[in-house]
């Protein structure tokens, strides 16, 4: 038989039916783990031939294609669910709450406004956008804007009218057929435009480039110092996590987004961990895609990074939509004894086979399916319970066994 440079399956097969082989002399000795896996690659060209036409010219496409080319083809298999599932009732797990609960004396006075608005935004907070504002006012015209920390106070106070009173534009406030006495009696429209332009929280001339691949490196040391204020509260038992728009339309902003559908399209996206008390105990500003996948995918990330905060193993329950939900998500906040309820997406129920949207359907409203899952790698269980909500929505609950 003459050799050729690139062998097929079918010249292998060939040669393997013939006593004049080139390999006589060579098969290895008895117990040798390559005679069985050579046989399974040559078994799975076998199924192969069994499986095809019988037609010549479909059968010589594939004799075309080398072996090098052919044997990982024939490898590949379909990527198998870490866990083998079988059908079995919904266990749930202990929930009881092993956390600090927050209590109130009997005699707490509710705090005002004001002094609610003072225990997130500090005196620290306040101290460093006054020196920072006007350093930049000295570095952009040669003199500088002399703000003092009651000032800002008035500006921010302007703002927070202006948001609850909205007109077409800043001037509005002082024209005289519209003019507005909470904003314009606190602070001139001249003064209040100013300060807008040299409002600055950073030296600009202190930071490195490489700090400045944070989009928001500009007003980063407010965002973390607002952050650190909100992930010091007490968190409570029950924390829901989405996404939220805050409204903008600005040209100059590199991480600007635009979600249709949305009550506010333009604006910048912050992923946001509250409770049922209404309370923001954690958020992180999304500054787009960075391309890198990971284990948990995006979404998975973003849970993990806003549940750092929660004390382990004290059964906190987590509450997020279809755009986080993943077993391997379930699996990671379990390892920390968090609790994950959450509509989930068909591609992320990890092969486990729940009843069908159709299914469910012909069910009824408030059907449940559940499976018992048992980890081929270790001893790792889980138990889902796939509840009917509505047409194409449902609840993944897991909870380890």
């Amino acid at each position: 038989m003459s050799r050729r440079s690139n062998l097929t399956v079918k010249d292998v097969l060939r040669v393997l039916d013939t006593d004049d082989s080139d390999f006589d002399g060579c098969e290895p000795e008895s117990g040798d783990d390559d005679e069985d896996e050579f046989i399974a690659i040559a078994g799975a060209a076998d199924s192969q031939e069994s499986s095809s036409s019988d037609d010549d010219s479909d059968f010589n496409t594939d004799d075309d294609l080398p072996l090098a080319g052919m044997v990982p083809q024939q490898q590949k298999k379909r990527k198998k669910s870490d866990y083998l599932w079988r059908t079995k009732d919904f266990d749930p797990p202990d929930t009881t709450f092993k956390g600090d609960q927050v209590t109130y004396p009997a005699n707490f006075d509710i705090p005002t406004p004001y002094e609610y608005f003072r225990t997130f935004i500090t005196d620290d907070m306040l101290e460093l956008c006054v020196e920072q504002t006007n350093i930049y006012s000295v570095e952009k015209s040669g003199k500088s804007a002399n703000l003092s920390t009651k000032e800002l106070e008035k500006v921010l106070g302007m703002f927070l009218r202006m948001g609850l009173y909205q007109m077409s534009g800043n001037r509005a406030y002082w024209e005289e057929e519209s003019r507005f006495g909470p904003v314009a009696d606190v602070m001139g429209r001249n003064r209040f435009s100013y300060l807008l332009t040299v409002l600055h929280f950073v030296d600009n001339n202190k930071v490195t480039e490489e700090k400045k691949v944070d989009k928001i490196w500009k007003v980063r040391p407010w965002v973390d110092m607002f952050r650190n204020k909100c992930r010091s509260l007490v968190p409570s038992e029950k924390n829901s996590i989405d996404e939220q728009m805050i409204p903008f339309k600005g040209k100059r902003c590199p991480f600007k987004q635009y979600i249709k559908g949305k009550p506010h399209p333009w604006g910048l996206k912050v992923w946001a961990r509250s409770s049922d008390t209404g309370l923001l105990f954690d958020f992180d500003v999304y500054q787009g895609g960075t391309g890198k996948k990971t284990d948990l995918g995006m979404g998975g990330d973003v849970i993990v990074k806003l549940c750092e905060t929660l004390p382990k193993h004290q059964n906190y329950k987590v509450v997020a939509d279809n755009l986080f939900t993943s077993i391997a998500l379930a699996e990671k906040l379990l390892d920390d004894g968090i609790l994950y309820v959450g509509t989930v997406r068909k591609n992320r129920l990890g092969g486990c086979p729940l009843d069908s949207d159709k299914d469910m359907e012909a069910k009824g409203r408030g059907s449940i399916d559940s499976k018992a899952g048992h980890h081929v790698k270790g001893a790792r269980s889980l138990s889902l319970s796939w509840a009917r909500l509505d047409v194409g929505e449902g609840a993944l609950f897991i909870a380890r066994l």
